[in-house]
């Protein structure tokens, strides 16, 4: 890091370099013993043993340069570039090279400025890029090990490999304000973005015909269009009374602007069309529910699918609020709406048939008629409000504090505090966030009896000595 500031100008420069390494070699053995008898330890003498390796390596290395200049704190830019290669790419060789450049224009640092009441105004734009490499493993077809009359053989396994496999490239450019008003009692964040994925990484199913399940490939361009937006409140302060609010709003749209192979069912997106499945398709969402339906009312499916619903909402908004009373006892409140998005029941559709859902009676027969016939009734708007968390704490005054326990401790604060306290929502089933299938990109809109989500009660305790 080099710094230089130009004396008489107000221009300051701060140069940056250099070069990062990053080699990662894991390999991670689980042995599984069952019907051990009590109090026996050894694996050996286990009735079934189960042994699991996973081995992961990983060779990063990357140069990156950044000029900074900075004039009097009204115009700041940035330029900067960072090529970077990777052993998980199809090319290990190959370095990939991914610019960037801002500048931020803070109109109240300049001489003419002259509104008291705003203590900040910058407007900001910035255009950059980034990578995002493919899971490890993904440029390889593996072998797996078989049994055959006791003989210890060789199979490829159901995931075909890509030697050419490269890393996603995002770009992005996005523009916003800040504004700050009156000493801080009240502070703004607007911002838009606009970021393109190419070479898109994508797990996708293959028909069993081509003799492999899935496989990685770069499929295609994702463009997400979005805004967030930040407000920071100090409604009340006081000497005996303080609140702090912050409320946030963000929302995205999301298109698969192009795909270079069929359209497919996202991994883990469902379990076929009859009940409602997500598929990556090109020139529309990466979320989309699509299923049959009847809509020419003949009474059965009419042979396509429909666009029933979308797992993206659209939009979402957090609100934080902290009230201290007399600077001792503070309470603190996090909620978080989400407006829109769709879930696949299908927890509804299994208590139907074994005829113990909670409205089995009234409604499970015309659910069930519609099985086979339209998707539409699994799914269902996911929309919700939940009440994350709340907490009230107290910190003992240091008067107390010294004639309790001496003057050895400094400070000592206690509280309660409770999350998922309850949970406002049209969705039918316990809980309107659930992911089926893991972490699987996508696929997050489909359920089949979950785990309700734990509520949490917590008891705090800190001092300093």
């Amino acid at each position: 890091v080099h710094s230089l500031n130009l004396p008489n100008s107000n221009l300051f420069f701060s140069t940056q370099g250099g070069f990062t390494y990053f080699s990662q070699d894991l390999d991670r053995n689980t042995t599984v013993a069952s019907g051990l008898l009590s109090g026996q330890t050894n694996v050996d003498q286990a009735a079934s043993l189960q042994t699991d390796q996973f081995q992961l390596f990983q060779d990063d290395r990357a140069l990156f340069a950044q000029e900074e200049i900075n004039w009097a704190s009204r115009i700041i830019g940035t330029v900067g570039v960072r090529t970077e290669r990777s052993s998980l790419n199809g090319d290990v060789d190959k370095y990939y090279t991914y610019p960037k450049a801002s500048v931020a224009i803070n109109l109240t640092n300049f001489d003419f400025w002259n509104v008291s009441a705003v203590d900040l105004l910058k407007f900001r734009i910035a255009f950059g890029q980034t990578g995002n490499t493919a899971p490890f493993g993904s440029r390889y077809t593996t072998f797996g090990s078989t049994t055959i009359d006791g003989n210890l053989g060789i199979t490829i396994n159901d995931s075909r490999g890509q030697a050419d496999i490269e890393p996603e490239r995002a770009t992005e450019i996005e523009g916003g304000v800040d504004l700050n008003l009156f000493d801080g009692r009240a502070s703004l964040e607007f911002t838009v973005y606009r970021k393109v994925v190419d070479d898109l990484v994508l797990l996708r199913q293959l028909p069993p015909s081509s003799g492999f399940a899935t496989e990685t490939i770069n499929a295609g361009q994702l463009t997400n269009k979005g805004i967030e937006i930040g407000l920071n409140l100090v409604p009340v302060q006081s000497d005996n009374f303080q609140w702090v609010s912050r409320t946030s709003f963000w929302a995205n749209d999301a298109t698969i602007s192009e795909l270079n192979v069929p359209s497919f069912t996202a991994l883990g997106g469902g379990f076929g069309s009859t009940l409602g499945v997500i598929r990556i398709e090109e020139g529309m969402s990466p979320t989309q529910i699509v299923g049959i339906d009847d809509r020419d009312g003949d009474g059965a499916a009419d042979g396509i699918d429909y666009v029933l619903g979308d797992v993206a909402p659209d939009f979402q908004m957090s609100f934080f609020n902290d009230f201290t009373f007399w600077d001792n006892l503070s309470l603190t409140v996090f909620g978080h709406w989400k407006a829109g998005g769709d879930v696949i029941n299908l927890s509804e559709l299994l208590l139907d048939l074994f005829g113990t859902s909670a409205d089995y009676d009234a409604n499970a027969a015309d659910r069930l008629a519609l099985l086979g016939v339209s998707a539409t009734p699994f799914v269902q708007d996911a929309s919700y409000f939940k009440l994350r968390e709340v907490g009230l704490y107290y910190r003992v005054p240091a008067r107390l504090l010294g004639s309790a326990v001496g003057s050895r401790v400094r400070n000592l604060r206690v509280g309660v505090s409770a999350t998922n306290l309850l949970t406002i929502t049209p969705y039918k089933s316990y809980d309107p966030e659930v992911h089926n299938f893991g972490d699987t990109p996508v696929a997050s809109g489909v359920e089949v009896l979950p785990f309700p989500s734990s509520r949490s009660v917590l008891f705090h305790l800190s001092f300093g000595l």
